[in-house]
């Protein structure tokens, strides 16, 4: 089984359940803002932290956020692999000594990904250098000792602590998850990338692209399970 830690009902999981599924992983999706509870994690195989509007630093206003950097917490100390986006990785940031805090502004639709040399090496992200999207004003600072394994022109976009992978960008979202979260916000008149309808166009063209890419990440990340014996 592989908890999908979600944060508000309008998080996109339908790629994430899908190829999980297919592959024989269990995910299992956590409504962690309703209080759900997150499964121990010595009965799983794996944990997936997505996003949120909220700040990884605002604990004071969404105190389930501790709830989950604790799950985070206990991923890296058993070794589970852990994959956090967005606000997982802000969040994954602040419990390993890092930090989470407003950037100079937000970055909006399809963004140049480059990995640095620990990401070439990294077993998971290795082969990921590309366009990637991208929904995201905060940003954030790794550990301190981390290496940086990519960033954008403008913000770091992935770093890795022990067995978890922290991803700025978003390569789980679907077209539709992109027209939900379009729906849901306002995100005004910040340049090119506040051009929604541009955005739009652009994630239903990459669509069947993007799925394909997102689960060779899921193959690196989680491994097919074992057969069971007979």
């Amino acid at each position: 089984m592989i908890p999908l830690i979600v944060h508000s009902a309008d998080t996109d999981t339908a790629w994430l359940e899908q190829i999980l599924h297919e592959r024989g992983a269990g995910p299992r999706v956590v409504r962690i803002d309703e209080g759900e509870p997150v499964p121990a994690l010595d009965q799983v195989d794996g944990l997936v932290v997505l996003g949120g509007a909220m700040g990884a630093y605002e604990t004071g206003r969404y105190p389930f956020l501790r709830d989950t950097m604790r799950s985070l917490e206990q991923a890296i100390e058993r070794e589970v692999p852990a994959l956090a986006i967005c606000l997982g990785a802000q969040l994954l940031a602040e419990v390993t000594g890092g930090r989470a805090y407003p950037g100079h502004g937000r970055e909006w639709g399809y963004i140049p990904v480059r990995l640095t040399d620990a990401g070439r090496a990294d077993p998971v992200l290795g082969a990921f250098e590309g366009e990637h999207l991208s929904f995201h004003s905060d940003t954030f600072d790794p550990p301190p000792g981390c290496a940086l394994l990519a960033d954008s022109p403008d913000y770091p976009q992935a770093f890795r602590v022990g067995s978890a992978l922290g991803l700025q960008f978003h390569p789980e979202m679907s077209s539709d998850g992109v027209r939900r979260l379009l729906a849901a916000t306002h995100p005004g008149t910040n340049g090119h990338r506040s051009d929604v309808a541009r955005i739009l166009t652009d994630a239903i063209a990459r669509d069947a692209a993007g799925r394909t890419v997102f689960r060779r990440l899921l193959e690196r990340w989680a491994p097919r399970p074992p057969a069971p014996r007979e």
